[in-house]
């Protein structure tokens, strides 16, 4: 589940700017600094709100190895 702080933060940038795909390694970055990973539902969820393809943020989550799609430790 997003946290309050990542909303905040991609309501800001949406103002900023209406095409967000662009933009797609920094919010999940900031996911991932919230949560220290990045689980389904953050990724439907994020669909959702950005109106990508699930299979474009996985894409992107599974090609990229900074990215922790389970929890580490």
């Amino acid at each position: 589940m997003l946290k309050e702080n990542f909303k905040k933060y991609f309501e800001n940038l949406k103002k900023s700017d209406n095409n967000l795909e662009p933009h797609l390694l920094a919010m999940l970055h900031e996911i991932q600094k919230e949560n220290g990973h990045i689980c389904e539902e953050d990724i439907e969820e994020l669909s959702g709100l950005t109106q990508l393809p699930y299979s474009r943020i996985k894409a992107v989550l599974t090609f990229y190895t900074m990215y922790n799609l389970k929890k580490t430790g």
